[in-house]
C-alpha cells in the first residue's frame, strides 16, 4: 500500500533536485497527520514543492499567502450578517482554512500575532473556534508553512508558540550541485502523474497508527534523550511523545511492520529548534538512526570543504596540481562510500544518504577531471 507514496516520492524527487529530504518530510507529515515547516530564501521552490504535493495528495485544498496586513477573514472566512442579525458571531468558512483537508500557507511568520494565535488550536488540536467558545474538529491532515525568514524576535519570541506547533522544519538553500543545477534547468512537473486519493491517505494515516514501537527502539530513544541532554539541548517532553506518530509513518513509508532504529533518521528534522543547532541535532540523531549514513555525510562534508578550496584557487600550476590531488581524493572518498552501502545493504539499513552522497561525490568528480584537469 505503501507502493504510490514511494513513486510520488520518485517523482518530485525527479524533479525537484536536492529536495529530497524535504519531499520525504511533506510525505511523513501527511501520513502523521502533522505539520511541517520549509525555512529558506526566495527562489528556492518552496511553494512550488509543497503545493505539487498538495495537489497530487487531491482534497480540499487551501492555500495563503499571508502578508503584515493579513485579515482573519483571508484565513477563516468573513463573518456572516445574517447570523449577526441573530446575534451569533459566525464566519462562513466555505473554501476557507476550516474546511481544508490540506493547507498551505506561505510567508507563516509575516502575519500579525492576533491572527496567528488563532492559528493555535488548528496547528495543535485540529479544532476551530466559532461561534464563542465552541471548538469543531476540522478535516485538516496537514499543514505546510512555508517562510524566507524566521519571526520577528527569533524562535523564542512573540510567535514562539506557532514556531513550536511545526513538528517538521527544514531549511533549504540554492542548488548546489552542477548536476543538480543542470537537471533542474531541462526538467519540470509534467512527469509527476502519481495522484493519492484521500481516502488512500487515511487509510495509510490507519496503518501507520498501528504500527508497534517496539522495546529496542523505546531504549534508542530514551538514550538519544539523555544525549542530547548531555549536550544541552532539551527537548520537551510534548516533542518527543508526537516523535512517536512521524516515527510510525516513516516505518510505514518504508514498508515495515514495526518502527526500527532507522526510523530514528526523521526526528533530525524535529527536534532542533534554532537553525544554528541544525547541524549538530543532525549529527547526535543519525549517530543513533544510521551510524553509516553518519559517516556518509562526514565524507562528503570533507569533499565538499575540497570543491569549494579548489573553485577559490586562481587558475595556474597550483590549482593543477589540487585537482589531480582532488581527483584522488574524489576516486578514494567514492570506493568508500561504496563500502559503506554495501555494509548498510547487508545490514539492512536505510541507503538513499549514501547512494545520494555518492551521486554528488560522483559528479563533483567529473566535474574536477572535465573543467579542472581537461579543461572542458
Amino acid at each position: 500500500m505503501n507502493k504510490p507514496f514511494l513513486q510520488l516520492e520518485q517523482e518530485l524527487c525527479q524533479h525537484f533536485q536536492e529536495r529530497h529530504e524535504v519531499i520525504r518530510g511533506l510525505l511523513v507529515a501527511a501520513i502523521a497527520k502533522g505539520n511541517m515547516l520549509i525555512l529558506g530564501p526566495p527562489g528556492t521552490a518552496k511553494t512550488a514543492l509543497a503545493e505539487t504535493l498538495s495537489h497530487q495528495l487531491g482534497g480540499r485544498f487551501f492555500s495563503l499567502l499571508l502578508t503584515k496586513v493579513s485579515a482573519p477573514e483571508e484565513l477563516f472566512g468573513p463573518l456572516s450578517l445574517k447570523a449577526l442579525e441573530n446575534d451569533m458571531y459566525k464566519r462562513m468558512t466555505a473554501g476557507k482554512l476550516p474546511e481544508a483537508e490540506i493547507a498551505v500557507i506561505d510567508e507563516v511568520f509575516k502575519c500579525n500575532s492576533a491572527v496567528l494565535n488563532t492559528l493555535l488550536p488548528i496547528l495543535n488540536e485540529r479544532v476551530y473556534f466559532d461561534e464563542g467558545s465552541l471548538a469543531k474538529p476540522i478535516p485538516l491532515q496537514v499543514l505546510v508553512g512555508l517562510s524566507n525568514e524566521l519571526p520577528d524576535g527569533g524562535v523564542d519570541g512573540e510567535l514562539a508558540a506557532i514556531w513550536d506547533r511545526f513538528d517538521l522544519r527544514y531549511t533549504v538553500s540554492y542548488i548546489k550541485d552542477e548536476t543538480s543545477f543542470t537537471g533542474m534547468l531541462t526538467t519540470g512537473t509534467t512527469g509527476i502523474t502519481t495522484a493519492i486519493p484521500m481516502k488512500v491517505l487515511t487509510a495509510a494515516q490507519q496503518r501507520a497508527a498501528a504500527i508497534p514501537v517496539g522495546a529496542a527502539t523505546i531504549q534508542a530513544l530514551v538514550r538519544l534523550w539523555k544525549e542530547l541532554r548531555n549536550q544541552g539541548f532539551v527537548i520537551s517532553d510534548r516533542r518527543f511523545r508526537n516523535s512517536l506518530r512521524f516515527l510510525k509513518a516513516h516505518a510505514w513509508l518504508e514498508g515495515r511492520s514495526e518502527v526500527s532504529e532507522d526510523d530514528l533518521a526523521i526526528l533530525s528534522a524535529m527536534f532542533w529548534s534554532d537553525p544554528q543547532e541544525r547541524k549538530t541535532i543532525r549529527k547526535i540523531v543519525l549517530g543513533f538512526a544510521n551510524p553509516l549514513a553518519l559517516k556518509a555525510n562526514e565524507i562528503f562534508d570533507s569533499v565538499a570543504e575540497l570543491q569549494a578550496k579548489l573553485a577559490d584557487m586562481p587558475d595556474g600550476a597550483d590549482r593543477t596540481a589540487l585537482a589531480t590531488e582532488a581527483n584522488h581524493k574524489l576516486k578514494v572518498a567514492l570506493k568508500a562510500l561504496d563500502a559503506l552501502r554495501k555494509q548498510a545493504t547487508q545490514e539492512g539499513k536505510n541507503t538513499n544518504t549514501i547512494s545520494e552522497r555518492m551521486a554528488q561525490v560522483k559528479a563533483a568528480n567529473e566535474l574536477v577531471v572535465n573543467q579542472y584537469l581537461l579543461g572542458m
